[in-house]
């Protein structure tokens, strides 16, 4: 019997042409469109290969988006303008992509062998090809990302007592808003090396993310003149994503990615967090500069003359290195010096500490009855694409989207996102973590409510369970329940008769793992 069983699978690999690989993946991929963006779960914990999931989600990016090819190629023709252009972005293709990873190179192979490009290099065609697929994966390498900002506050300058940063990220989303229709927020299962990035669909390198140990990273462009060269360099949003997957650490992944081993094309910053502290990377190797710096630069560090910060238990960044020394791509640059000034007197408004309301005003500052320039100061303005907030301690996400319409609104308009994988950052090195005990927390119904609402939760298997309400300011408010609960699905009514109206967090924890879910209270 044995040996009939396996006389039949060795069939079923040969009809399916051995591909193995690509029977596991068919459920290893989920894909839901959240109207600004879309929700993308990619479970390597089912033992599919990177090349069959990049085969899988490419196949339902297609399915929710049938004219994404089309998008896209026409986004590369308007930034590569002429053909001369784009032979020399494809060039510079070339040379970076031996240096990504394998398992990476595998998944965006697998993608790409559905498109219907092929092999074909043709510019504005309405496909994409392989190498026009690497050239989207590979754009903060071979082409030039547009300004971002980020702030980040922690210990005692946190109302909360704990990390909370915000990240802007401003970038040209094409002429016809193509960027605006793919927005995207991904978590990637693999165990202990889990991580969520913010971007884009089919973008799988890290522009924004954060692992299952809330290690929040941004990335942030710093341009200094330097003559470009791409020979022998690295990617570094696919590298950022390697140090996400395998580092526990702010600090960890900072020292991964300025490694003198490790050579990227253009200068950059990365907004660095974590539970206990925040940093910016300034990433310079450009020769310029009395002291070339690829350092942490923190609360306390030395700046350049004439750059102050002054405000401890928080750092900020534009795109400009500060770190004394360093090369001065800063001083004239409206850009950066409105921005920067924005920051600091908007911080001086809210005194000693940042609540998270606070925090979010601060990133969405401007100065006009709609969003403008970056040299007028504006944090929030016209080439903005995506704020990002995060809480690492209780896995908050928050995102304001670039509406699909490419119009954005007088206030962005924030969205709380549920993140599919939480561990618990405080329990295990990461080294020796466990995958979390799963739990799911439905959306409490009514809401907004007055004064009473259901909500309803559940939870894998037999652990010890915690159900709690917190304000905006992280304190807790009310402790619907706390103790063991077998596996099963499971409600409770909070009555909020006696709390006033406002914006509340209802946090389920179940060991290892939490989930979070906004309640608004209108009375």
């Amino acid at each position: 019997m044995n040996r009939l069983r396996m006389i039949w699978c060795a069939i079923g690999c040969i009809l399916i042409g051995g591909n193995l690989s690509l029977l596991i993946a068919q459920d290893t991929v989920s894909l839901a469109d959240r109207g600004n963006y879309y929700e993308v779960t990619l479970d390597y914990t089912t033992g599919a290969s990177h090349y069959a999931m990049g085969q899988q989600l490419m196949k339902k990016i297609l399915l929710a988006v049938p004219n994404f090819e089309q998008l896209m190629d026409s986004y590369i023709a308007e930034l590569v303008p002429d053909q001369t252009t784009y032979n020399i972005m494809l060039g510079r293709v070339a040379d970076i992509k031996p240096q990504i990873p394998q398992d990476y190179q595998d998944e965006i192979d697998g993608m790409a062998s559905r498109l219907s490009g092929g092999s074909v290099n043709t510019r504005n065609d309405g496909k994409l090809s392989k190498n026009e697929l690497y050239e989207l994966e590979l754009f903060t390498d071979v082409g030039r990302s547009t300004q971002c900002s980020g702030i980040s506050v922690y210990g005692p300058r946190s109302a909360t007592g704990n990390t909370m940063t915000a990240r802007v990220l401003d970038w040209y989303d094409g002429a016809n808003h193509q960027l605006a229709q793919i927005q995207a927020v991904t978590t990637i299962k693999n165990g202990n090396m889990s991580v969520c990035t913010i971007g884009y669909l089919s973008v799988l390198g890290i522009i924004t993310g954060f692992n299952d140990n809330g290690v929040f990273a941004g990335i942030l462009d710093s341009p200094t003149g330097a003559a470009y060269s791409s020979s022998g360099k690295r990617s570094y949003i696919w590298d950022l994503r390697y140090a996400l997957e395998h580092d526990s650490t702010a600090a960890d992944v900072g020292a991964y990615m300025s490694d003198p081993s490790r050579s990227y094309t253009y200068n950059h910053l990365i907004l660095l967090s974590d539970s206990h502290t925040s940093k910016v990377l300034e990433n310079n190797f450009s020769r310029s500069g009395t002291n070339i710096h690829r350092a942490l630069r923190s609360d306390t560090s030395s700046l350049n003359p004439g750059i102050t910060w002054g405000f401890s238990n928080a750092v900020a960044a534009v795109n400009a290195f500060l770190l004394a020394g360093n090369c001065d791509n800063y001083t004239g640059i409206l850009s950066n010096t409105q921005r920067w000034s924005s920051i600091k007197s908007q911080f001086q408004l809210c005194g000693d500490t940042v609540s998270l309301a606070e925090l979010k005003q601060i990133a969405s500052f401007d100065h006009g009855v709609v969003p403008q320039s970056q040299s007028a100061g504006n944090i929030y303005n016209s080439g903005t694409q995506q704020i990002v907030i995060f809480q690492p301690d209780i896995f908050h996400l928050e995102i304001a989207f670039k509406p699909k319409s490419g119009i954005l609104p007088v206030n962005p308009l924030f969205e709380d996102i549920s993140v599919s994988f939480v561990s618990n950052p405080t329990s295990v090195p990461k080294s020796n973590a466990v995958i979390p005990v799963s739990c799911m927390l439905e959306q409490n119904y009514p809401n907004p409510f007055n004064p009473s609402t259901t909500i309803s939760f559940s939870v894998s298997n037999k652990n010890y369970v915690s159900l709690r309400i917190y304000n905006i300011l992280g304190q807790e408010v009310a402790d619907i329940f706390e103790g063991d609960l077998p596996a099963g699905k499971y409600t409770r009514q909070w009555n909020a008769g006696t709390i006033p109206s406002g914006v509340y967090f209802c946090r389920l924890t179940a060991g290892a793992s939490t989930a979070t879910k906004k309640l608004i209270l209108l009375k």
